[in-house]
């Protein structure tokens, strides 16, 4: 249901590659064009640029983008063009060998947000999205090493652990209500509430950081994560350079631990990348990390 609801296109072995293409213009000018050609237009280009270029067999050039938006007025002396060809089911067979699994369906989504997402339980139902605004920001290597982690989460089945996990805390909160509900109707209830579920994200937190040490481990390129999660996540960078950043994003309700920890971590691993298995890597690093974090708000 999810891949059907984002997805664009599905990215099969017969329809594999992603072009992109991309103008280059002063600001003013393009913000004239956003609102008076692009937005209202975008689906219309995209398919007459097909039309002209790969429903012939023909590969996407510059010179027919230019001549088509020269049919809408905008003459080519008045901006650069790039143009990418990304083999993106490529890059997922190739990840999905070295982590020993079949190819998961790809589904492409057309949005700018950077992302990329396995969902899913079991082989069956298992499919992996990923956005242009993705693939639009990193290089190939980077894009694999991000592929990576979502190929952890699908070969450890990790969709069915946070449900497992999630369920079993709702339960165990919804016990100790009917259980000590007086306990429960005071301000205590909240303060559980509270712990609870940050204690939930906290363990969400090992997985992500273990799907990290798998991609860095199985695809080989920890210096490409760690250049890709900082192009991606630029202003959580920003604001983790403190040590009370850090600490919130470690105790907020979000499964990802930091991203200045997690940067750090794999910069680590491309230079020492012999460690254990995953998982010790990933929780002994994490709460490491978290209580040293504690450590640097209390003593400031």
């Amino acid at each position: 249901i999810v891949p059907l609801m984002m997805g664009d296109w599905k990215i099969d072995f017969s329809h594999r590659y992603v072009y992109l293409v991309g103008l280059r213009m002063p600001l003013e000018k393009y913000q004239v064009l956003l609102s008076k050609l692009f937005l209202p237009k975008r689906y219309e280009l995209k398919r007459r640029i097909y039309s002209a270029t790969l429903e012939r067999g023909v590969e996407i050039d510059e010179e027919s983008v230019k001549a088509l938006l020269s049919e809408y007025g905008l003459p080519p002396e008045e901006y650069e063009i790039e143009i990418r060809k990304v083999d993106l089911y490529g890059v997922v067979e190739d990840v999905a060998k070295r982590f020993g699994v079949r190819v998961p369906p790809v589904y492409l989504s057309n949005i700018v947000l950077p992302n990329a997402a396995a969902s899913g339980v079991g082989w069956r139902m298992t499919s992996l999205v990923v956005t242009t605004g993705l693939i639009s920001r990193l290089d190939e290597e980077e894009l694999a090493a991000v592929i990576g982690h979502e190929m952890s989460h699908i070969k450890r089945h990790d969709v069915v652990t946070f449900f497992l996990l999630s369920s079993a805390e709702y339960l165990t909160r919804v016990y100790l209500a009917l259980l000590l509900w007086p306990i429960f109707m005071t301000m205590l209830g909240l303060v559980y509430f509270w712990l609870s579920i940050t204690a939930f994200f906290v363990v969400a937190k090992f997985v992500e950081a273990r799907a990290d040490v798998d991609s860095a481990l199985t695809v080989g390129k920890p210096s490409k994560l760690a250049s890709a999660l900082r192009k991606i996540g630029l202003k959580h960078l920003a604001f983790e350079r403190s040590a009370g950043g850090r600490l919130m994003a470690w105790l907020k309700w979000d499964p990802h631990p930091p991203l200045t920890f997690r940067v750090e971590r794999l910069e680590e691993l491309a230079r020492e990348p012999s460690i254990g298995s995953a998982w010790g890597e990933a929780i002994s690093s994490c709460l490491s990390d978290l209580f040293k974090t504690l450590r640097r708000v209390v003593s400031a």
